[in-house]
């Protein structure tokens, strides 16, 4: 009687294991590469004579810079301080990233750049 039981147990657990093993071989996902990218952070400043009804800050002027350095594909989030822009790092997009760091390299505005893998 005990050991019936026992097989039966052994039967199950073994079945389980062999159907488990079975959907991680034929359904396992592949994970793509961390695709490298650039984040630009810029602060929500206000500068002194813009207008509360005018959108004049120091992080939609860096959405603009981006823009015209001729980089169209690029994320915005939004995070505790103002923007963030993540552009993604492609051999495309060279030039236009080289501009991106001519602008804000040595820019007197908090703005920051910093590259990340995700």
């Amino acid at each position: 009687m005990r050991r019936t039981k026992l097989i039966w147990f052994a039967f199950g657990a073994s079945s389980v294991l062999a159907s488990w093993a079975i959907s991680v071989s034929l359904f396992e996902a592949e994970e793509e590469a961390p695709m490298p990218h650039i984040v630009i952070g810029a602060p929500d400043i206000r500068y002194a004579q813009s207008d509360f009804d005018e959108l004049e800050n120091l992080s939609l002027k860096v959405g603009e810079v981006i823009s015209q350095c001729g980089l169209e594909a690029f994320e915005i989030e939004l995070n505790r301080h103002g923007l963030a822009y993540a552009v993604p790092i492609t051999e495309e997009i060279e030039p236009s990233l080289c501009c991106l760091v001519v602008n804000f390299g040595n820019s007197p505005e908090p703005v920051s750049l910093e590259i990340k893998a995700s």
